[in-house]
């Protein structure tokens, strides 16, 4: 059993297209397990630091971050879909438009979320 944690901005097509991609991949192969951090851009700069010195993981400023349950870092966007083709031979097939539409609707809930007072936090951590 795998399980990747996928983080990123709400507002970011780029974390929209590794979230389809993983659920893509999760739902084609029942050993893959996916946890999703959507995180508020204003809430980003210190989700992402916190998250990368707990895990241990060196810094370097990425928008999108993808790690799985052993600890192991896979990186952005672009290192996480060059795993998935190599290792499941999946790859993205929605056009960018699509993921800027889902950036949209995830900001929106991010920003409800916020509202409401709740905050992604890695388990765990």
């Amino acid at each position: 059993m795998v399980v990747y944690s996928l983080a990123g901005r709400a507002d970011d097509p780029f974390f929209a297209q590794v979230e389809d991609l993983a659920s893509y991949i999760s739902a084609e192969l029942p050993d893959i397990s996916i946890k999703k951090y959507m995180v508020h851009p204003e809430d980003w700069a210190s989700f992402y630091a916190d998250t990368t010195k707990k895990l241990g993981f060196v810094y370097r400023p990425l928008d999108v971050l993808i790690w799985t349950d052993t600890g192991r870092l896979i990186g952005d966007q672009n290192d996480f879909s060059a795993h998935c083709h190599e290792y499941y031979k999946a790859k993205i097939k929605e056009p960018f438009e699509t993921y800027v539409k889902i950036a949209e609707e995830n900001m929106a809930s991010a920003t409800f979320l916020k509202k409401e007072g709740k905050v992604p936090k890695v388990e765990g951590l």
